[in-house]
């Protein structure tokens, strides 16, 4: 991902598009985020989603003044009205716009989950290539792409294992409690137990991912404030 940005920052003329597929909770927000704090024209950083969907006007308007590249953010495109993303790429090639168009589905995930689940139940997460994962989620008549007519380059997010949870816990436990929130192992226990794995013979795979972790943190850290003031204990006991 940070490569695309990177090309697109250097080349003279470039419109892409880059669809970061996978379940809730598997990081696709969070690394939008990160590549929009990367790009070069803070100014010219666009975000669309189905919940302020009068902001295309807005967007094309600003979009059309600006100098320079423009990064469009779109959460959960499978909820826009047809025909944005083709509008959008029509204007960028009449106008010469350079164009990167971030956008985040959680279209065919159920069909990645368990993909990958078999392909582990064979070998290795580390054996599991981009190119097998592009070319079983764009046969799958649920992938629907932004712009059909164009390239886009598929970014999947595989689901979290047992570890990937932990470390969700853990950086919640950062995030949310400042550094001065102390987690015992039975409350990162107490966490991941409250996380589902979407197979019950092959427990590997989350269900929920890292946005239902932060939840069950903050229910940990808002016990824990809440004792602490009475001057009490709380445990798992």
């Amino acid at each position: 991902m940070m490569s695309l940005v990177n090309d697109f920052n250097r080349e003279a003329s470039f419109f892409a598009v880059a669809l970061l597929l996978g379940h809730v909770g598997t990081g696709k927000s969070h690394v939008t985020a990160l590549l929009n704090k990367a790009f070069l024209h803070q100014k010219n950083v666009f975000r669309l989603s189905s919940s302020h969907p009068l902001l295309l006007a807005d967007m094309e308007a600003r979009w059309l003044q600006s100098c320079g590249p423009s990064l469009l953010s779109v959460e959960n495109t499978e909820q826009l009205p047809p025909g944005h993303f083709e509008k959008i790429a029509q204007i960028a090639t009449e106008k010469k716009k350079r164009l990167l168009i971030l956008a985040t589905t959680t279209m065919g995930s159920a069909s990645l989950n368990m993909k990958t689940l078999e392909w582990m139940k064979s070998g290795k997460r580390q054996d599991i290539t981009l190119s097998m994962v592009t070319s079983s989620m764009l046969k799958l008549e649920e992938i629907q792409l932004p712009v059909p007519s164009l390239r886009t380059n598929l970014i999947p997010f595989l689901p979290l294992t047992r570890d990937h949870v932990i470390q969700c816990i853990w950086k919640q436990v950062m995030d949310q409690g400042g550094g001065n929130i102390v987690f015992t192992p039975d409350q990162v226990q107490w966490v991941l137990e409250q996380t589902e794995f979407f197979s019950t013979s092959f427990p590997l795979f989350a269900t929920d991912g890292c946005k239902r972790v932060a939840e069950n943190v903050g229910v940990v850290i808002a016990a824990q404030r809440h004792f602490s003031q009475n001057g009490m204990t709380w445990s798992f006991d």
